[in-house]
């Protein structure tokens, strides 16, 4: 069952948001605990939809309570010019539709870390986004998103 239209009454100056679930890939999580090691519990975020992003982003607030390691530096463009950034390996789950529908997963999933947000934790870039359908209705004052299911992937 899809979700209904996001309603955002400041849609122009927040930007579309939705919810997301970040934790460490599920194969890093299952060799940890095969190993006796703990590791940090998934954190829900508040992610801007970018469709002008190439790749997705975090944080240093949410790497933070992760203790995400870092595996990579890679060039980054932006409005500022381009960066070095910082890569990291995640799980990542956007939270829409119907709590029962399967929700499509991200793992593992590279991520780029980023300079401290306004009041967001995460971009979702045209990586994450390639899998789904995304409606702005500006007018409207709202905004639409669909992933498509990780069972669903490849039919």
């Amino acid at each position: 069952m899809p979700s209904p239209p996001f309603k955002v009454p400041d849609l122009v100056a927040r930007g579309p948001r939705i919810q997301v679930e970040i934790s460490w890939p599920e194969m890093v999580v299952e060799d940890y605990r095969a190993h006796g090691k703990s590791v940090p519990e998934p954190i829900v975020v508040s992610a801007l939809v970018d469709t002008g992003a190439n790749c997705t982003a975090i944080a240093p607030s949410a790497r933070a309570k992760l203790s995400l390691p870092e595996l990579a530096v890679r060039p980054v463009s932006g409005a500022t010019g381009v960066k070095a950034c910082p890569v990291y390996v995640v799980r990542l789950v956007p939270l829409v539709g119907a709590d029962e529908s399967p929700r499509r997963v991200f793992d593992p999933w590279p991520v780029v870390g980023t300079e401290p947000a306004l009041d967001y934790e995460c971009i979702l870039g045209r990586d994450v986004l390639d899998g789904a359908v995304f409606k702005y209705d500006g007018p409207g004052k709202c905004f639409d998103i669909s992933f498509q299911s990780s069972s669903e992937e490849g039919s």
